[in-house]
């Protein structure tokens, strides 16, 4: 494998910088003509570019976009001021489920909370926090999964950097 031009992570630099919201890679494959093997090395090589920089490559589940650095995060709230939507303690819930199980469905949702969560979804949805998808074309099951905006909300780039589930505190034979 060889490694991408800087002409080609430069171009893909621009084309994260330039879109309002997260690029697939095979969007940003048939934007720049090249394959998308050949399109995550390049996103590779600028995320090692950028690993010292104020802002990095993120993914998500959409794709990928250009975001500030989780270390510099507080500097730049200062200028963006994205405040923390308000949420109800049971949206607050059903986005903590989604962030942590997601891609999920509904049913595994309200199994987790023991009651409907079709209020909490509608809500999370509408502030653009939670992603109604389906994970393959012929699936009749919608799951849900966090935007690249909840993530921001959070101050983390994405699961990964989630801390450590909790463990369950009830017995298993209550």
């Amino acid at each position: 494998m060889s490694k991408p031009s800087s002409h080609q992570t430069a171009r893909l630099e621009a084309l994260l910088f330039a879109s309002p919201e997260p690029l697939p890679a095979a969007k940003l494959a048939t934007l720049m003509d090249i394959s998308e093997e050949e399109i995550l090395r390049s996103i590779t090589a600028l995320k090692a570019d950028l690993k010292q920089r104020g802002i990095g490559v993120v993914e998500a589940r959409d794709g990928f976009e250009l975001a500030v650095q989780p270390a510099y995060r507080s500097d730049a709230a200062t200028l963006t001021h994205m405040p923390a939507p308000n949420l109800s303690q049971s949206s607050l819930e059903v986005l903590t489920i989604i962030a942590y199980e997601g891609p999920v469905a509904k049913s595994v949702i309200d199994d987790i909370r023991g009651t409907p969560s079709d209020n909490s979804l509608r809500a999370l949805m509408s502030r653009d926090l939670v992603l109604q998808i389906s994970e393959r074309e012929s699936d009749d099951v919608l799951k849900y999964e966090p935007t690249s905006f909840a993530w921001r909300c959070l101050g983390i780039h994405g699961r990964s950097e989630l801390p450590p589930k909790p463990k369950e505190t009830r017995d298993a034979s209550e």
